[in-house]
């Protein structure tokens, strides 16, 4: 699986869903990959959220190329974050 911290992730990407753990973001990750959706894991930053607000939370977020947000929102629905 593609990992990243924040200042390796491309602009052109935007956050679908923060979880709590790693494995979560992965399995996440796996389904919009396996429906051919480009996507990526950022590590959590101890101030993500004093930072960016709540965009990034302080768990694993999974980013998406700007292009399959809404594909991924969809493939997405029933999974908790």
């Amino acid at each position: 699986m593609r990992r990243c911290t924040l200042p390796g992730v491309a602009d052109d990407t935007i956050p679908v869903a923060t979880f709590e753990s790693l494995q979560g973001a992965d399995e996440a990750a796996g389904l919009l990959r396996a429906n051919g959706i480009k996507c990526a894991v950022v590590d959590p930053l101890p101030s993500s959220s004093a930072i960016f607000g709540n965009t990034l939370g302080s768990g694993y977020t999974l980013v998406v190329a700007l292009e399959d947000e809404e594909r991924a929102k969809e493939a997405l629905g029933g999974i908790d974050s």
